[in-house]
């Protein structure tokens, strides 16, 4: 796995992928297991901090 540091402005995906983050952990219906990956995913993303990014 490859660590590198984005923007928005380099990369227009980051945000969508941010907005669908989101949209998981927030919809009431999804399955708890997915609900529990998104927030860890949504946590080794704020660590990383904002422009931290998979490649």
């Amino acid at each position: 796995m490859v660590m590198i540091q984005i923007s928005e402005a380099t990369n227009s995906r980051f945000r969508a992928f941010r907005c669908k983050i989101e949209k998981i952990i927030l919809d009431k219906v999804e399955d708890t297991v997915s609900k529990i990956g998104v927030i860890l995913a949504s946590g080794i993303l704020d660590v990383g901090g904002t422009f931290f990014s998979e490649l």
